[in-house]
């Protein structure tokens, strides 16, 4: 009865078609106690696009290969402690296409076992992040500029209130000294009278501005 080889089979064969048609780029190592690294065993085609070298040259440690000026050398040895010490890690870090072009990678290394429980290989999963970077440092930097617009639109509030309610407030003041049963002049009394709406008119503007500004 071969039921189960064959499931076995089946299972193997989904799992290759997932590496290989994966739009992420894998690497599956292998310790080389020789030479006291990992080699590649395997990649797929969408690490080769990634990183833009030919499989001969992809002969060890693939992971150094894309290793430049500007990445980050504390998280690539995070991700060799952990391919040493057989432990699940992940990093976000700037690499290096053989061209020489930088991108921002997300890097997932994971232990594999055996039927036994006993740890023999590696799985490296690059993955693009570049678009997620960008836009990121955009939003960070619309931050700012929203900051930056904030903070003056706050001090040009300050500055507004404060030179139109001086003023308004003297006008008040002077309006709070004359006294109106006094002045016997009809056409007075009326101009006097309007001055008085038009500053109280002043005044309702002048709060409707800052509400404005406030709100801004």
């Amino acid at each position: 009865d071969v039921t189960q080889q064959k499931e076995e089979e089946l299972q193997l064969r989904l799992r290759e078609s997932v590496i290989t048609n994966s739009n992420d780029a894998i690497v599956i190592t292998e310790p080389d106690l020789e030479n006291a690294c990992h080699k590649a065993i395997y990649y797929n085609e969408a690490f080769l696009r990634l990183s833009g070298y030919d499989p001969a040259e992809i002969i060890a440690n693939p992971t150094s290969m894309l290793v430049g000026e500007k990445t980050d050398l504390g998280a690539i040895q995070k991700i060799s402690y952990a391919v040493a010490h057989w432990m699940h890690e992940q990093v976000e870090i700037i690499v290096y296409r053989k061209n020489g072009e930088q991108f921002w990678a997300s890097l997932e290394v994971v232990p594999v076992p055996d039927a036994k429980g006993e740890f023999t290989h590696a799985i490296s999963v690059f993955r693009d992040i570049s678009a997620r970077k960008k836009a990121e440092a955009e939003r960070e930097v619309l931050i700012r500029e929203l900051t930056d617009s904030n903070t003056d639109l706050k001090q040009f509030t300050f500055i507004t209130s404060h030179n139109l309610r001086a003023p308004h407030s003297n006008l008040m003041g002077i309006l709070e000294l004359v006294d109106p049963d006094v002045i016997q002049d009809a056409e007075t009394l009326e101009l006097l009278n309007k001055f008085k709406e038009s500053t109280v008119l002043l005044n309702q503007t002048i709060n409707d501005l800052l509400d404005v500004l406030v709100i801004k």
